[in-house]
């Protein structure tokens, strides 16, 4: 599609208008696939209350560690902070699907049905976060699969990820605005796991 640049959130929103199968699959511009990601993503949609799932993206810093390399390089020079922060996080997010539900999804690679799909404002920071809690709060679980894998690098300094981690958050309150109902014990399925992920950071 040829669209003017009127940021992601509209990109989204033209492009699930077009798309005609029943299951979505979402990717980030630059990351890669494992072969069998989309296989493993579609898999969990056998069961009906299942809305969204979410892939593992798997940094370079992470594989370095468990190849016993060490994780920095000449292209990261924050590569163990990194790894290790996104190994919690990972973490976080298989016991929450584990436990019911998902707070969000990794951006660079999940999928979701289409017809549950809702179209973004336009200027949402987050759209991985705020597509799953809206199929959360419909009663949908939001799972995870650590087999469907992504590819990505580590960010190259400090000020790189400092940079996404401040829009992260600025789009935590956003979240906040766009959805005020996700602070309400009991509207909310996942309230506790969102408070503690979301809220506490």
């Amino acid at each position: 599609l040829l669209l003017p640049p009127l940021g992601k959130a509209n990109a989204l929103n033209a492009a699930v208008l077009r798309a005609v199968h029943p299951i979505l699959v979402f990717a980030d511009a630059r990351q890669r696939f494992a072969p069998d990601a989309i296989r493993r993503l579609v898999a969990h949609f056998r069961d009906p209350r299942v809305g969204a799932v979410s892939g593992e993206l798997v940094l370079d810093c992470e594989e370095a560690a468990q190849e016993g390399v060490g994780s920095t390089s000449a292209a990261s020079t924050i590569g163990d902070g990194v790894g290790a922060y996104w190994k919690y996080e990972k973490w976080l997010r298989r016991h929450e699907a584990a436990a019911g539900s998902m707070v969000g999804v990794t951006g660079a690679i999940y999928a979701m049905r289409r017809y549950l799909w809702e179209c973004l404002p336009t200027d949402t920071l987050l759209d991985d976060v705020l597509g799953p809690m809206r199929l959360v709060m419909r009663g949908y679980r939001v799972t995870f699969e650590s087999g469907a894998r992504a590819f990505d690098e580590t960010a190259p300094d400090a000020s790189h990820e400092l940079r996404r981690k401040m829009r992260t958050l600025a789009g935590n309150f956003q979240l906040l605005a766009q959805e005020p109902r996700v602070l309400i014990p009991g509207t909310n399925p996942v309230w506790l796991q969102f408070m503690s992920h979301k809220v506490g950071r």
